[in-house]
Order: C-alpha cells, then sequence, then structure tokens
C-alpha cells in the first residue's frame, strides 16, 4: 500500500511539474508561474533567437493590456499635438510601452515544434514594480536638473543650449510619464511617482525660446536659370534673437508639394543654406519653395512666422542634336528612343532630324534581384543599367565627347526597370558641358518669357501729304511680322494711345515704355529719297536706354512695302538673337 501511494504522488508530480511544462505551447500557462504574481505570455518564430524576441514582446502586450483606458487616453491627449491623434487605442499602448522602460522579462522555456520554436516568458510583478519605481526616481532627478539647465540657458539668451535642452527635457518627461502609466499596471500612483514638473511647464519654456526667433532671407530668391544648369545662390537665411545670429537650429526646405527636399542648420552666424545643386528641378517654368524651422513641437501659426518662401525660373536655351538610341533587346525601340529623348529633354537637349551633330546612346541591361509577387504589380525586377553618351560632329566628321554612366533602377519588368534606372542618372553635369559643345541655336518660347517690345509709330523725316495713311501701315505690318514671328510679345498700341489720351505722357518715350513693363522699344522713321522708300528702326532697351541695335531696309515704289517691313523685322537682332525667333542652323540631310 505505501509503495501505490508513493506512485500516485510521482504522477501527480509529473502532470504538474512535467507534463505540464510541455503543454504551455497549447495553455499559453505554467501552473507554477501563476498570473496574481507574473505577466507571462508565448511568443513564436522561426529561429530559437526569434521565439525568445517574440515572447519578450507579448510580455510587454500584456502589461499595456492591463493598463486602464482612462489612463491610455490622458497619456495619449497630453502628446495630441505631437501627431498621435489619430491612433487607435492599441497604437496607443504600443507606443506606451515603448516609450516606457520594461525591464527583467525573462525566458524560463523553449521548445520546438514542426518547425516552428517556442519561448514562455515571464516577468515578476514584484520585480517590475520596484524596477519602474527605481526608474521614475532617476527620470525624476534628470528632468529637474535638465530643466533648470533650459532655463539658465534661456535666461543667459543662450537659445541654441537652451532649445536642446528643452528638447531632452520633453524626451525624459514622456519617457518618465509612460513609466508612471505602466506602473498602474500592478499598483496605484503614490505621491513618490507625482511629478513636479509639468508638462506646461516644458512647452511654456519651449515656446518662450521660440517667440525670440526671428528669420530673415538673405539670398537665392527669384533667381532665373536655363534648363540644366545650376542655380548660382543657396537660399540662405539668418535666424536671430533680439538681433544676435543663433546657432543649431534646424531648418527644412519643403516643396511645393510639401515633401521635404533637404535640412540644414544655422551656423555659428545664425545662416541657414540650402544648396539645391542637382535636386532643382528642370522643368520649364517657376518651382516654389518653403524653409520653414524643423523643430518638434512647433505650432502652426510659429512656423509660418517664421518661415520664407523662395522661388526660382527655369527658361528654355534649348540644344538640338540628331539623337538615336541602340536598340536593346526585350524593350520596343520606339518607346526606348522616346524615353531617352524625354530624359535629354529635360536638360533641353532636343531632337531635331537632319543636325550636324549626332548624340547616340549606347545601354547595357544586367537583371539583378528578382522579388516575385502575388501580381505583376507586386513583382520587381532590379536591373544594372550602363549607357554610353557618344556626340559627333557629322558635317566634320569628328568625335567631340564621350562618357558613360551607370545606375540601377527597379520596375516591374526589365523595360520598366531600364527606365527608372535612367531616371535615376544624374546627368546634370555632363549634360552642362555637353550643352556647350552644341551650336546653339532659338526656340519659340512661352509667352511668359519671350522679351516684351513696344513698336512706337514711325515718323516721317520728310512732308508727303500721304505719308500718313502710309506711316500707319508701315507701322501695322511691322508689328504684324513680330506677333507671327513668335520670337517676342508685342504690347498693344491701344496702350500708347490710353495714355497720352489720360494725359499721362505727352508723347511716345522711354519712359512710356518703362511703365508698360516692356524690355524693348522699337523707334523709327522714314524717308523718301530719289523715289526709294528709306526706313531705318533702332532697337532700344528699356532698362538703360541704351540702343541694342539698328537695322534699314528700301524699297523702290509702294507696293513693296510689306517687303520692306518683313525685310526690317529680319534684320532685328539683339545680341545674336533675333527678334523674329528664325534661327540659322546647319543641315545634314543627304
Amino acid at each position: 500500500m505505501k509503495r501505490i501511494y508513493i506512485t500516485i504522488l510521482v504522477s501527480l508530480s509529473l502532470v504538474y511539474g512535467g507534463i505540464g511544462q510541455s503543454d504551455w505551447m497549447e495553455t499559453g500557462q505554467i501552473i507554477r508561474y501563476p498570473a496574481s504574481r507574473y505577466f507571462y505570455a508565448v511568443g513564436s518564430g522561426s529561429s530559437p533567437e526569434g521565439a525568445r524576441t517574440s515572447a519578450i514582446a507579448e510580455v510587454r502586450k500584456q502589461i499595456s493590456s492591463t493598463i486602464s483606458t482612462e489612463e491610455i487616453s490622458a497619456i495619449s491627449d497630453m502628446y495630441g499635438t505631437d501627431g498621435h491623434t489619430h491612433e487607435t487605442r492599441y497604437q496607443q499602448r504600443t507606443r506606451i510601452t515603448s516609450h516606457g522602460d520594461i525591464q527583467g522579462v525573462n525566458i524560463i522555456a523553449t521548445d520546438e515544434r514542426d518547425g516552428l520554436y517556442y519561448a514562455f516568458g515571464v516577468l515578476e510583478k514584484e520585480n517590475f514594480k520596484e524596477t519602474t519605481r527605481a526608474k521614475i526616481q532617476e527620470q525624476q532627478e534628470k528632468l529637474r536638473d535638465v530643466y533648470s539647465r533650459a532655463q539658465s540657458a534661456m535666461d543667459r539668451s543662450n537659445f541654441p543650449t537652451g532649445l536642446r535642452y528643452v528638447g531632452t527635457a520633453r524626451d525624459i518627461y514622456s519617457r518618465l510619464e509612460a513609466n508612471r502609466v505602466l506602473l498602474t499596471a500592478v499598483t496605484p500612483l503614490t505621491d513618490a511617482e507625482r511629478l513636479d514638473i509639468a508638462l506646461h511647464d516644458i512647452e511654456s519654456l519651449y515656446a518662450n525660446a521660440l517667440e525670440s526667433l526671428r528669420t530673415k532671407k538673405i539670398s537665392g530668391d527669384r533667381q532665373e536659370i536655363s534648363t540644366g544648369n545650376t542655380l548660382e545662390e543657396p537660399f540662405g537665411i539668418v535666424v536671430s534673437a533680439d538681433g544676435q545670429g543663433v546657432a543649431n537650429i534646424p531648418f527644412a526646405l519643403v516643396d511645393r508639394e510639401g515633401k521635404e527636399v533637404m535640412r540644414a542648420y544655422s551656423d555659428d552666424e545664425g545662416e541657414v543654406l540650402f544648396f539645391l545643386s542637382d535636386r532643382a528641378k528642370m522643368r520649364r517654368g517657376v518651382h516654389r519653395y518653403r524653409v520653414q524651422p524643423a523643430l518638434r513641437g512647433v505650432s502652426r501659426d510659429m512656423v509660418e512666422r517664421l518661415e520664407e518662401s523662395f522661388a526660382y525660373r527655369v527658361i528654355e536655351a534649348p540644344a538640338y542634336a540628331s539623337i538615336t538610341v541602340e536598340p536593346m533587346e526585350g524593350i520596343s525601340p520606339e518607346q526606348l528612343s522616346k524615353r531617352v529623348q524625354s530624359l535629354l529633354g529635360e536638360y533641353d537637349i532636343r531632337h531635331e532630324e537632319c543636325n550636324c551633330y549626332h548624340f547616340n546612346i549606347e545601354l547595357s541591361a544586367k537583371k539583378g534581384e528578382y522579388i516575385q509577387g502575388v501580381s505583376r504589380q507586386r513583382t520587381f525586377q532590379q536591373v544594372e543599367v550602363d549607357a554610353t553618351f557618344i556626340l559627333r560632329d557629322a558635317e566634320k566628321e569628328r568625335e567631340i565627347t564621350r562618357f558613360s554612366r551607370s545606375a540601377s533602377g527597379m520596375g516591374n519588368d526589365l523595360e520598366s526597370g531600364v527606365f527608372a534606372a535612367l531616371e535615376s542618372m544624374r546627368l546634370g553635369d555632363d549634360m552642362r558641358l555637353l550643352k556647350e559643345d552644341l551650336e546653339p541655336t532659338e526656340d519659340t518660347h512661352s509667352e511668359t518669357e519671350l522679351p516684351r517690345v513696344i513698336v512706337f509709330p514711325f515718323t516721317n523725316s520728310e512732308y508727303i501729304s500721304n505719308w500718313r495713311n502710309i506711316s500707319e501701315s508701315l507701322y501695322n505690318m511691322i508689328v504684324t511680322q513680330l506677333i507671327n514671328s513668335g520670337g517676342v510679345t508685342v504690347l498693344e498700341r491701344q496702350e500708347i494711345s490710353r495714355l497720352i489720351e489720360e494725359q499721362q505722357f505727352s508723347s511716345e518715350s522711354i519712359d512710356m515704355a518703362q511703365y508698360l513693363g516692356a524690355d524693348l522699344a522699337i523707334f523709327g522713321a522714314a524717308s523718301l529719297t530719289g523715289g526709294t522708300i528709306e526706313i531705318d528702326a533702332r532697337i532700344v532697351d528699356v532698362e538703360t536706354a541704351v540702343s541694342r541695335g539698328a537695322v534699314s531696309a528700301s524699297g523702290r515704289n509702294l507696293a513693296e512695302l510689306r517687303t520692306i517691313a518683313n525685310s526690317l523685322v529680319e534684320e532685328m537682332e539683339i545680341d545674336g538673337r533675333s527678334l523674329s525667333g528664325s534661327s540659322r542652323k546647319r543641315s545634314c540631310c543627304r
């Protein structure tokens, strides 16, 4: 009988101590670790280490799940201005456990089943309580010290140091408050955990420091560049407080879509400089940016007060070449040629048949990593692309330049991967040098970029009874030819007449042209010499009142008046640029 009793005891011991140990993968429990004394959880992974990490994370989740909803709401509301207002309760709990310092999780059992590893993690509640309270006390002392240093720095107008201490105080407060909330999972808070520095105190110190900051634009605004060139000046501001430059204040350069392009810090003089270089957008038109403080917890009003706006204009100065792209296996030749020409167009290099400059592009691709997805949209092919660019002068039968570049791209297939690699190639410097080798030609610009020209009525140098009608006809013909040429924007004559009628100006003059916003003014006179009509015209720079060019034309009779007007316009040019928009280019068509 004694032997049977011993056997029963051994069997019960195996059930509760041994068999129970192996059942924790299904039950999630081990009896000797009761919930009244421990936080516990099971984690799994593809490796023993992964299972241990998962178990520790699950214990953290269990702790956060025991915190009351009221406590979660309180701390979430406290940090609502930091961008967490749309979090779910689960996300809020996860953030609190990540901010809090949870230590002491022990892995007391591991196992493997069907190729998957499991781990059982526990954390003794009493140990967690004492450790967390110690952490709270330590963080309270740090907070008092850092807050005092921040106040002292602000009092001395040492704003960079003060702001740095305030930022540190915010971090400490965030972790301190998270630990206080975590402590409520095992015990109510006591006076020992009471905070003597409130978040409001820290935020007020921060706001007062920011209120003292001022910004001023110092360089880089309203620049104008041609496509493919770089901005000559950086976007620059100076940040100061009480008239003194403030160092180490972070600012962000943000584009029109609100995307952050880059960050920079103020130097010892308070200057913040942004060099766009090859990050500058090169599409024709105006590109706008904003420089704004990149400080945490800054209100929208504060951002707008310290914000400075910048803009630059990209104008076309196209260069032309006969562009050819060598075929690539697996890619449509037409699509490849179209994409390469589009890429070169970003640098204002355009395709033109019969151009004597031949620009040949040779491409080779090597497939890299392949990621198979559940659909084509989720399947990706990495491609390494080598490109060789060769510029030749076909007329002179010589090679001008050659260079090679490489890049990688990712796409749903070979073609999109090659196109992505081409887009990622930084060719700005190469194309700027290449454009210098190409023969400059004129292009028809958009109206907003064309010189604004005002044509004043021509005068006659001698009296002829019907000359006024002839002068009027000549004026209209010249204006018509200039408008049709597309090379300039012509201001309407009605504006001239209106200003004279309103007696703002007594006669046609440079002052009137300036008032109307013209860039160039054309004055002219006609005479009749020996039966030949002689026309002379001057092109005057409105800003400087200096003549920039003079042309003349003649005809034998009034029937040739339109020919005279057209000839006159064809000869008008400034610094080698024809006002008629025409260009003289070599042709190499056979």
